[in-house]
């Protein structure tokens, strides 16, 4: 039975992003570092240099003394209320603690430097952070959560146009639907980091997304595709001489020529890699590569060599506690011991593979019981959330409906005020005119009037004079009669 490897190849992204957060200056050594500490002032460049220190030690894999570092850097920074130094503080605690295997610590440093970047609007170290956090989740097998952070980080890195990041997030994404078994939106995410990455010249990235598309299409059973791919990273990992690296891409190679049944093939990559493994004392992947090479070896029927190196393995396997090549090393050794006749043998090593596959088998269903908790909880979740955004959705859908009504109720109340105003209006002219009007024949009528009262008066006063003239003709007429 054999195993393909990709943990190589998911990176401590933690590592990268502490190089993209702090400006480490390669040529300068440990002791002038020490020597501009001692004359710094306490303002932002003792902060860096404090970083570039802790950096210097983590690399080293000096964590204890990182750590120190690491921590004074993150008081100052808050004495002096430098929130982009709490946060870079803060993510070298928790690359510090990561790297160290100590999740919870590492992922309490995490949140709370992400929480200073937010404060700052500091996107790049908000998408690491994000990052950051979803690396835990996913070496704890949490992989909604895992696939949550790494999403959010991808929203951020497409905002701010980080192709480098959107690629690594890709690639990540990619990684826990592998892990889940979901190939085919594994292999579109992985695509998309392998288009950027060849976009962008970032050699390392290529060699990890051609291993990745390699090993999902060896899953889906196209062997083909897979070699073509597993073959293209181990050219550009040669370039780089990345030797774990190589390791690990010569051990997956050798696995799908032994698919092929190509045994002699799969001995010699099996070999390339046991020999770099040798050279660099990874005992891991020497045991493994044991393994592998007795599976081929049993194959082509030679069981000496077979048993010999199948033993090496299961040594080393108990050595390091590694409970699942124990299993694979001691049904390996049964087979083995029964193509050969020695029976009492393969009942022993039978017996072990058994104890060792349901001590396993506990273990693997307890991890997969908390798995499925968490995916009913975060689905649990996502439905809550949903259900509360859909009522979000009701609520905006009828209080749109609601403004709606208020406007169109006010536009017709307008247009009704509108014409009334105009019906007022053309009702006050039409009133005008008609007082115009009776004004003009009231004057015309008092006009009238006066010519009729003139011409009355002017009667009269003739009839007055007329009746003055007779009665002095009266009046002379009596007096000449007397």
């Amino acid at each position: 039975m054999r195993k393909t490897e990709k943990h190589i190849f998911f990176w401590s992204f933690v590592i990268l992003n502490l190089f993209q957060h702090l400006s480490y200056a390669q040529d300068r050594t440990i002791d002038s570092l020490k020597l501009e500490l001692k004359i710094a002032k306490e303002d932002t460049d003792k902060i860096k240099l404090l970083n570039n220190l802790s950096l210097i030690f983590f690399t080293s894999v000096n964590h204890d003394t990182s750590l120190k570092y690491a921590s004074i850097t993150l008081e100052l920074a808050k004495k002096i209320k430098f929130k982009k130094g709490v946060g870079n503080a803060y993510s070298n605690l928790g690359n510090n603690y990561f790297a160290m295997g100590n999740y919870p610590k590492a992922l309490y440093n995490y949140e709370n430097a992400l929480q200073a970047y937010i404060e700052v609007k500091y996107k790049t170290g908000e998408a690491d952070s994000y990052n950051s956090i979803g690396s835990v989740y996913y070496n704890q097998g949490k992989y909604p959560m895992a696939l949550k952070n790494f999403l959010s980080g991808l929203k951020i890195r497409e905002i701010i146009n980080d192709r480098t990041g959107i690629a690594n997030s890709y690639n990540n994404i990619g990684n826990v639907y592998d892990s889940q078994g979901n190939y085919p939106e594994a292999s579109k995410n992985h695509s998309k980091a392998l288009q950027l990455r060849e976009q962008i010249g970032d050699k390392v990235g290529l060699a990890k997304s051609y291993n990745n598309l390699g090993l999902i299409y060896y899953n889906q059973g196209d062997l083909e595709k897979g070699l073509k791919n597993l073959l293209a990273a181990l050219k550009i990992l040669e370039e780089l001489n990345d030797k774990l690296s190589m390791a690990s891409c010569y051990s997956n190679i050798a696995s799908i020529y032994f698919d092929m049944n190509k045994y002699d093939e799969s001995l010699r990559s099996d070999f390339a890699a046991l020999k770099i493994r040798e050279e660099e004392g990874e005992k891991e992947g020497r045991a493994k590569s044991y393994v592998n090479i007795a599976g081929s070896y049993e194959k082509l029927g030679k069981y000496t060599e077979a048993e010999m190196y199948c033993t090496k393995s299961l040594i080393l396997s108990k050595e390091i506690g590694y409970l699942e090549l124990v299993k694979v090393s001691n049904q390996t050794l049964s087979d083995l011991y029964s193509h050969t006749g020695r029976y009492n043998k393969a009942l022993i090593y039978y017996k072990d593979y058994i104890a060792a596959r349901d001590s396993l088998f506990n273990e693997e269903n307890t991890k997969k019981t908390v798995r499925l908790e968490m995916n009913f909880e975060f689905e649990k979740k996502e439905a809550a959330a949903k259900l509360e955004q859909e009522k979000k959705e009701v609520i905006a859908a009828a209080e749109s409906r609601k403004q709606k009504i208020i406007i169109w109720s006010v536009c017709g109340i307008l247009v009704l005020v509108f014409a009334f105003a105009v019906f007022a209006y053309k009702s006050y002219l039409q009133k005008q005119r008609a007082n115009e009007a009776i004004t003009k024949q009231k004057e015309i009528i008092e006009e009238k009037q006066k010519e009729i009262l003139d011409s009355i008066h002017y009667a009269r006063r003739i009839q007055r004079s007329l009746l003055t003239s007779e009665k002095y003709i009266e009046r002379n007429l009596k007096r000449l009669k007397g």
